[in-house]
């Protein structure tokens, strides 16, 4: 019963802990660096990509570049 009681306050403890910002990390919690250095491409990481319309990918000079590049190297 108070094992039980125990273990929860420390889980409590510890998510408070690891969900609140820190200075060194620029103001980032642990769980939020965890996520940004180890898999930054979950949806629990700070790093999101936004999405573009096709305009706006035809628009971007390095992408295009890279596609005339394939291009020419699949000729």
């Amino acid at each position: 019963m108070y094992s039980d009681e125990i273990e929860k306050e420390i889980k409590r403890h510890f998510e408070k802990q690891n969900n609140a910002g820190i200075e060194e990390f620029d103001g980032l919690s642990p769980s939020q660096m965890h996520f940004l250095l180890r898999d930054p491409f979950t949806k629990q990481s700070i790093l999101q990509f936004n999405r573009l319309s096709k305009e706006e990918y035809q628009s971007i000079p390095l992408l295009n570049q890279i596609k005339h590049l394939a291009h020419s190297i699949g000729e």
